[in-house]
């Protein structure tokens, strides 16, 4: 059985590799019958999707029906944060080399500039400390040294600094290589603060024993899953995520019908290759990127929010690499913070934030996908409504100067309430 498995995700690393070369080098004739028939095979994925629409013009029907029927954003009134308080943001600088498979020198995370960026946005004082060597560490690997030092230059950032709250990326299960309960209670016996952490890949059952560890060693952890199971734990809790608004903000020059940048994966590939076919027979211009988390392959942070910024249409694909698995992204939220027309794949943990149709439009097979981009270019009144209802649904209930305080009241921490909108 072990034999079977092993080749089974031998199959699917080497077809990955593949539709990656073909993608990137606009093999799409290969590309996307391929990607079609891996996405069955590895996804189990053979029954057929029920159609949503046929044309564009029964995707305007129904977008107008839905823009009339959709509930109105919730203002959320500001609250001010108190002065002087001091968050150590603990988080690795790079996406993890033997997390993601690759042996090549990999990309930046984007901790630092989701939550420190709009930390220090809000006015909290914050400090970081990259805990690359000791975290997303295998359990078999040899680090004992290697986590002892790490451990004292922690401990020695937190008696300088003196953090009021100390926030984690806690998105790997914890070994004795990695920041664990032991490191924990050592940051406990140096300092009395908060102590909390992120989990952002929520949404299996190895991320569910994942957090069930951390809420038993660090005082809250939070999740941004909308279709995450409630677990029952007190500490354990949901926040909007959230964009950072100072570089994914709407750009009076949209200069690409539609975009997409990000990794590939069996889930992904078959409208990735679709999506640039499409573009290719409509001579639209769109920007479809796709990389394995290789600097030589992905497009700098810089770069990439630029395109956001610059999208008429962002294309979000939400499939993990297991069967039925849709997650919310953070694409979804840097799409619509940039004032970009959401296209979703068919995803009912989105809808439980967002209202399909009203603020983004969904699709549920390549055929569908292309009546979008077509809708996208077409449609530019009932797409400018879309977008409005969607940045304003994000402005009244999701942005970071909403979320962060929510945040910090539930760590407990004194958060005021104000009357500034």
């Amino acid at each position: 059985m072990n034999g079977l498995k092993s080749l089974f995700h031998w199959l699917r690393h080497r077809m990955d590799s593949l539709l990656f070369t073909l993608c990137r080098n606009e093999v799409l004739w290969l590309a996307v019958p391929l990607a079609r028939l891996s996405r069955m095979v590895f996804l189990r994925e053979f029954v057929n999707r029920k159609v949503n629409y046929r044309d564009v013009a029964e995707l305007s029907r129904i977008v107008r029906a839905a823009i009339a029927e959709a509930p109105t954003a919730h203002r959320r009134d500001s609250v001010a944060i108190p002065p002087e308080l001091r968050v150590l943001m603990v988080f690795p600088a790079y996406v993890n080399e033997a997390y993601v498979g690759t042996a090549q020198r990999t990309i930046e995370t984007n901790f630092a500039s989701v939550w420190v960026a709009t930390a220090r946005s809000a006015g909290l004082i914050v400090e970081t400390f990259h805990s690359d060597a000791v975290s997303y560490v295998p359990a078999d690997a040899s680090n004992a040294k290697v986590l002892a030092e790490e451990e004292e230059r922690l401990l020695a950032k937190v008696r300088e600094f003196a953090p009021d709250l100390i926030f984690m990326d806690t998105n790997y299960a914890a070994n004795s290589n990695t920041i664990n309960r032991s490191t924990v209670a050592r940051i406990r016996a140096t300092r009395e603060c908060k102590i909390a952490g992120y989990v952002g890949d929520a949404y299996s059952v190895a991320a569910l024993r994942i957090i069930e560890y951390w809420a038993s060693a660090i005082d809250i952890v939070f999740y941004a899953e909308p279709g995450m199971p409630p677990m029952g734990l007190p500490n354990v809790h949901y926040v909007h995520y959230f964009a950072n608004e100072s570089i994914f903000y709407p750009s009076t020059q949209k200069r690409y019908v539609l975009t997409f940048s990000g990794s590939g994966n069996t889930a992904r590939y078959v409208y990735l290759a679709a999506a640039k076919a499409v573009a290719k027979r409509r001579g639209y211009d769109c920007q479809i990127n796709v990389h394995n988390y290789s600097v030589a392959s992905a497009l700098t942070a810089d770069e990439y929010s630029r395109l956001m910024r610059e999208s008429r249409a962002v294309l979000n694909l939400s499939a993990r690499t297991a069967p039925g698995v849709r997650v919310v992204t953070g694409r979804v939220q840097e799409a619509i913070a940039s004032k970009a027309l959401l296209l979703e794949e068919k995803n009912e943990s989105l809808s439980r934030i967002f209202t399909p149709f009203a603020h983004y439009i969904p699709f549920d097979s390549i055929d569908e996908l292309a009546i979008a981009m077509d809708f996208s270019v077409t449609q530019s009144k009932l797409v400018e409504k879309i977008i409005e209802a969607a940045y304003a649904k994000y402005n009244a209930e999701h942005s970071g100067r909403h979320v962060w305080p929510e945040m910090l009241r539930l760590c407990n921490l004194d958060v005021d309430a104000g009357d500034q909108a």
